[in-house]
């Protein structure tokens, strides 16, 4: 995705999110020192243009969000100096090893931070992975997990991939943002599962198929 692109969708919901309480975090594509900017413009545009014009943003949200995490799908078509480095270099850095014996749950390293990945069948499950908020590492960390244990995709046919797995690792972490406390779904999104079913899907596809409902951003936020 390319930046100013970026940059763009983020000021709306910069403005959206300082209305309804809920942070955002995008350091997968973006500094730290930008983020922070976006967020102070989004609250002082808010400001600025009056609760009509925010009413409005809040109302068309859920096609934003949708937008971003679309424009999400295409890493290729991002700039490399668009990147954030993370911490990893190769799946060694993990150490990734069975707790027990038993070929099911497993320990591994990020940073000084000890994470829980459980396997079973076709599935791997990290706790806590909302913690870890950088793709690079995501992907790095995913190889390590199908090293040990590939896992089928959604057709059970062909193995999953580093690269779709972080996908869908980031739609978990997107979740866990924009969702409020004491949401059920946030709740669930804090551990990232990865699900041959959810192979390829937007955490707001994944919500809708779970619930029978059409996800809406601002009756989720009480709004």
């Amino acid at each position: 995705m390319k930046k100013k692109k970026l940059i763009a969708a983020t000021m709306l919901l910069a403005i959206t999110l300082s209305q309804v309480g809920c942070s955002n975090v995008f350091s997968d594509y973006i500094d730290d020192e930008t983020a922070s900017s976006i967020a102070s413009l989004g609250k002082s545009f808010a400001v600025e243009k009056g609760t009509e014009m925010v009413s409005d943003i809040v109302e068309n949200s859920t096609a934003l969000i949708s937008q971003m995490i679309e424009e999400s799908k295409s890493p290729d078509d991002a700039d490399s100096s668009d990147s954030v480095t993370g911490i990893l270099s190769s799946t060694a850095d993990i150490g990734l090893m069975d707790a027990d014996g038993k070929d099911t749950n497993y320990i591994f390293t990020y940073g000084d931070v000890a994470f829980a990945a459980i396997h079973w069948d076709d599935h791997w499950k990290i706790i806590d992975s909302y913690l870890i908020e950088n793709s690079s590492d995501m992907v790095i960390i995913c190889q390590a997990l199908i090293d040990v244990h590939p896992i089928h995709g959604a057709d059970m046919e062909n193995y999953r991939t580093a690269d779709d797995m972080a996908y869908e690792w980031l739609q978990h972490n997107l979740a866990y943002e924009f969702l409020p406390e004491g949401n059920a779904w946030r709740e669930k999104s804090k551990d990232v599962d990865f699900n041959p079913d959810d192979q390829g899907k937007t955490f707001i596809e994944i919500y809708e198929e779970r619930t029978g409902k059409e996800f809406n951003f601002k009756e989720i936020m009480g709004k």
